[in-house]
């Protein structure tokens, strides 16, 4: 547990200034070269829950998903039912990973990262147990919406690769990782500098995190999480695909699933799951009926009144609000053309799009972008043309 020698691995690693690190390992041995500052995260229950709220925190983090040598239970303990943290050694033990609460913080721990984070996988055989259990477990509950890379040996086949992450066979022996990281690390540090020339918002400035920053990120993440009630994940997809279902006469589970998994970029088993709640709770509204051979019927007439009157009460309240603009706007004299406001009403459009965005990424998984002034500068710019439209 203690190395006799420097990792020159990790001294690439901390170079390349990761926004995180997973890892199978139970050692040390990263912890060394990773910041002081740095989210020290293992598979507990806890600590599952608050990987959403370090990758939003956008300071480094460090998870062990296989527990760590010094936070580790024996898998048999009490605590371990409980949640607490134990270190993976065998197939059994990787069943006790993914089940139950646990299985569920471990999805949306994985989802929280690739929401915002492309992927380097890197030390692995193609045929290690343990990378294609996790692989599987990826491929099933998740999706990669940024590009990933898989680094692997020359002579060895590909595994299946999830969708977005592409396999690189450049090495011929683990022993020329660290002169491809080198490389690796030379690339980043030009492109960074080239990136340097051009101004850019950045998130949060790159300084060490205090302890009362930490309890507070703590603090709203929890908050948040206790703001959820039991059935929001379906009552919000329920309403995101309304539109769709009252397209449809009948649909089948498949169907319904394949749309889960497309708006909320998850694996299959995970859509299934949502589209299962989704389902249950639109028969509860009496918006489907279940049919024997295990489709769905839309009810038409129900919808349909469903639909009319959110659109009506949406009609009124924008209308209101125009003619407030309208009236507010004509006290200066100038009238104000209908382009104007079709123009202010896509950069309003967009504006809610994204604050939703971010707040439901904020509810879910404690990440999302700071959405303020700058924002909706940004949208000024692309929907008006003229400086006075744009004062106005």
């Amino acid at each position: 547990m203690q190395p006799s020698k420097e990792s020159q691995v990790g001294k690439l690693i901390k170079e390349l200034n990761l926004r995180g690190v997973v890892t199978t390992n139970y050692d040390r041995v990263l912890d060394s070269y990773l910041p002081s500052n740095v989210w020290r995260l293992t598979n507990s229950l806890e600590k599952l829950k608050q990987v959403s709220t370090a990758v939003g925190s956008r300071y480094p983090f460090l998870l062990k998903l296989h527990g760590d040598i010094d936070d580790g239970l024996d898998p048999s303990d009490r605590l371990v039912a409980q949640g607490g943290p134990f270190m993976v050694l065998s197939k059994t033990d990787y069943a006790v990973l993914v089940q139950g609460d646990r299985r569920d913080a471990l999805t949306f721990a994985l989802l929280s990262i690739l929401q915002d984070y492309s992927v380097l996988f890197l030390g692995y055989s193609f045929s290690d147990p343990d990378i294609i259990q996790m692989l599987h477990f990826l491929t099933q509950n998740c999706q990669f919406p940024h590009m990933s890379w898989y680094i692997g040996l020359k002579d060895e086949l590909l595994p299946a690769l999830p969708e977005n992450v592409s396999g690189i066979r450049e090495l011929g022996t683990w022993g020329e990782l660290p002169v491809w990281l080198f490389n690796l690390s030379q690339a980043v540090a030009k492109s960074e500098r080239q990136q340097k020339k051009e101004p850019r918002l950045e998130v949060h400035p790159a300084k060490a995190m205090s302890n009362e920053e930490r309890r507070a990120f703590l603090a709203v993440g929890q908050y948040l999480t206790d703001l959820e009630s039991t059935n929001m994940a379906e009552r919000v997809l329920a309403s995101a695909l309304l539109e769709d279902i009252s397209n449809q006469t009948e649909f089948s589970p498949e169907w319904l699933s394949g749309k889960v998994a497309k708006l909320a970029e998850v694996g299959p088993a995970f859509a299934d799951a949502l589209a299962n709640a989704t389902a249950g709770y639109l028969r509860q509204l009496k918006l489907v009926e279940p049919l024997p051979d295990g489709r769905m019927r839309t009810v038409k007439g129900a919808v349909e009144t469903l639909q009319r009157r959110a659109s009506a009460e949406w009609k009124n309240d924008r209308d209101r609000f125009y003619s407030s603009i309208v009236r507010r706007l004509g006290m200066s004299g100038a009238p104000t053309p209908r382009e104007f406001t079709l123009k202010l009403d896509a950069v309003l459009h967009d504006l809610c799009v994204n604050f939703g965005q971010s707040m439901a990424e904020w509810v879910h998984r404690g990440i999302g972008r700071e959405l303020g002034w700058q924002h909706a500068k940004e949208l000024i710019e692309a929907h008006f043309e003229d400086p006075e439209d744009k004062r106005r």
